[in-house]
């Protein structure tokens, strides 16, 4: 070791010494620095702890360490004499979010019944931490954490030590689990008739079950002027309830009003009780509407019946549905 750096190691040991442990309790903390010393054979790490005492700024506390590098070459992200931990950390930190987008890109695509922008939101979330540090190989672990996509990347400063962070997908793991129940559930089916076609005055709408959707899924089709369009998908169920709810309703509505909305083609379904007539209006994804249907009080009636038939709760729908 040079003498300087010895003279620097007592100096440092001097100066901490001159503030006796009474004394220090009675700072309040402003700030501690950490500053990097070159030398021609070592490096010297200072760090110092400023209070704030007074309204004057002094030291606390001196802490000097010699290095046999800098911190920058100490804590570069390098595979050198890295022990299993770190490539067990490296390899899930990539297998952790590729499993996640996988299972994301499954879930989008996957016909949910209800909430399916919750299922989305639960799946890219990783939950709890469990943290390496890089240049140590220390592991310290959290419950009460959550992350994107499970897994992360980070360093505090230029030449701070890089950490990687790993989350448990509990999300991606609960829809997987969850996706085969559905996939094996039977397979409700419409009554009296799959499809089941509704008319009104100047156009149809045709409800069909999907064969390969899941508790219900339903294919909607709207057929105006001789042409037929794909509006857009969603549970059997929940289409005639708010189908119902608002059919049911001529007395308690005025003006335009939303009626249900549909998810694979987003399309949005608005309607308005306009005397004897109810007009429903159809809107794509950019708000534009493209088509109309007009139904009289006759025709009205049968959609309810029709509906109701499909389901059975649909008749009694909760007035208090959200617009």
């Amino acid at each position: 070791m040079s003498s300087r750096l010895v003279v620097a190691i007592v100096a440092a040991a001097a100066v901490a010494g001159c503030f006796d442990q009474a004394s220090l309790d009675d700072f309040v903390p402003n700030e501690d620095l950490a500053l990097q010393y070159e030398y021609p054979n070592n490096w010297l790490l200072v760090r110092i702890a400023l209070y704030l005492k007074d309204g004057e700024t002094q030291v606390k506390g001196l802490h000097v360490e010699p290095l046999e590098a800098s911190l920058a070459a100490t804590n570069r992200f390098t595979f050198e004499g890295k022990g299993a931990a770190h490539y067990v950390f490296f390899a899930l930190g990539i297998l952790i979010p590729i499993f996640t987008l996988w299972v994301l890109v499954l879930c989008f695509r996957t016909p949910i019944p209800k909430r399916k922008w919750l299922w989305l939101v639960f799946v890219a979330l990783g939950f709890g931490q469990v943290t390496l540090n890089w240049s140590t190989g220390q592991i310290a672990s959290g419950f009460a954490h959550v992350s994107l996509l499970g897994a992360g990347i980070w360093r505090g400063g230029p030449v701070a030590p890089w950490g990687i962070s790993l989350s448990f997908p509990l999300g991606a793991v609960t829809f997987l689990r969850r996706r085969r129940r559905w996939l094996s559930a039977p397979q409700k089916t419409a009554s009296p008739a799959n499809p089941l076609t509704l008319h009104g005055s100047n156009g149809s709408l045709t409800l069909r079950l999907d064969p390969g959707g899941i508790d219900g899924w339903c294919q909607v089709d709207l057929r105006v002027a001789g042409e037929s369009q794909r509006l857009g998908a969603e549970a059997l169920d929940f289409i005639a309830s708010r189908l119902v709810a608002f059919l049911e309703a001529p007395g308690t509505t005025v003006g335009l009003r939303s009626v249900l909305g549909l998810s694979e083609v987003h399309t949005w379904v608005y309607g308005e009780h306009a005397g004897e007539e109810v007009v429903l209006h159809f809107q794509d994804v950019d708000g534009r509407t493209f088509a109309q249907i007009t139904l009289t009080d006759a025709e009205r009636t049968n959609w309810i019946e029709a509906l109701a038939r499909l389901d059975p709760d649909a008749a009694v729908a909760s007035s208090t549905a959200p617009a």
